[in-house]
């Protein structure tokens, strides 16, 4: 066991934990706990109850997990411990506080003020695509950088490579270049997040939310790429590379980073709405299953800002949602597959 296991496996519960503590408070200002509610409720001693009860359920969800996990460093081998307590950490404080959001929700509906049958259903995408992007472009080419040195680097030390294991059983190429790619398949797919944006049914404010959230990928982004860049050196240098001082510094600070971003710029006011930001997402309460899933087939939009939290949700009542997590799946599994068979 080092000190870069034992500083993750807490910390990814724990920021994890603060996340879902901001979320009620990045809804739409018409709606809490994804029901839509009088103008101030959240304000209200109703409201502030209810949000009291959220913290707290919250905090004590975060609690259980980390004390739930502390007991595998003497169950298990350092490896599997580590990805034991991640697992159990991450799932044990999202479901507690998704429980915890269900159980309020239900609370604040008795307090629902749906208008659904007043308002338009529309979908309305940007004029250009550059309206959602962030600029200037040089930029996105940024995160690529530090696995591409990485992979050139590899390259140049390919035959130190195989040596560093064993010089009866050289490592071939797919472990030597397996987890840079990897990386740069995971950028690729983050980037092609960034133009769903158009798709998205258009409300007051929308071009700057979805230019924040396009502009929190990218910073992500580019605290992944030094991450992967410097991972996919291990090959090379040996578990030293990351599990020594530098290496357990460079992995807990990229990683913190890229946990910290949503929330500094949430703090910084990046997500904030202007024009109208009480007029709602106009969608129906009852079409939000749980607060969380969408499901309405009479609404033309494909993809629409979550009630609960940051980003976006696919409508489950159009086919071509299944239609794209099917894709998904495929492409995950034909991925698995792949370096199933590559990596010996």
């Amino acid at each position: 066991m080092n000190a870069w296991m034992l500083g993750f496996a807490y910390l990814l519960p724990t920021a994890i934990g603060g996340l879902m503590l901001a979320m009620p408070r990045l809804g739409r200002g018409s709606t809490f706990f994804a029901v839509t509610v009088p103008p101030g409720f959240a304000e209200s001693p109703a409201g502030r109850a209810i949000r009291r009860t959220y913290s707290f359920g919250t905090l004590a969800a975060m609690l259980v997990s980390l004390a739930a996990i502390t007991p595998l460093w003497w169950w298990l081998e350092p490896e599997a411990a580590l990805a034991a307590a991640c697992t159990i950490g991450s799932l044990g404080v999202s479901f507690g506080a998704i429980a915890v959001f269900v159980l309020c929700r239900q609370r604040a509906m008795a307090y629902s003020q749906d208008r659904s049958a007043e308002r338009r259903i529309e979908l309305l995408p940007p004029d250009r695509l550059r309206d959602i992007v962030p600029r200037p472009l040089w930029l996105h080419a940024v995160p690529y950088v530090p696995v591409l040195a990485a992979m050139a680097w590899l390259a140049g030390q390919a035959a130190s490579a195989s040596d560093a294991e064993s010089a009866s059983s050289p490592i071939g190429p797919a472990v030597i270049y397996g987890l840079p790619l990897l990386m740069l398949a995971t950028l690729a797919l983050m980037h092609l997040i960034m133009p769903l944006g158009l798709l998205i049914r258009r409300l007051p404010g929308h071009r700057t939310r979805v230019g924040a959230i396009n502009r929190m990928l990218l910073w992500m982004m580019l605290f992944l790429g030094l991450l992967g860049g410097w991972n996919s050196l291990t090959v090379l240098y040996g578990e030293a590379w990351i599990g020594g001082v530098l290496g357990t510094a460079v992995n807990l600070a990229c990683t913190l980073a890229m946990l910290m971003v949503p929330i500094a710029m949430w703090r910084a006011g990046s997500f904030t709405r202007p024009g109208q930001p009480d007029e709602g997402d106009r969608s129906p309460d009852a079409a939000w299953k749980l607060g969380l899933i969408y499901y309405n087939p009479e609404d033309p939009a494909l993809w629409l800002e979550k009630r609960f939290g940051v980003g976006y949700t696919l409508n489950f009542g159009r086919p071509a949602a299944w239609w794209i997590i099917g894709a998904t799946l495929a492409a995950t599994a034909a991925t698995a597959a792949l370096l199933w068979v590559a990596l010996p």
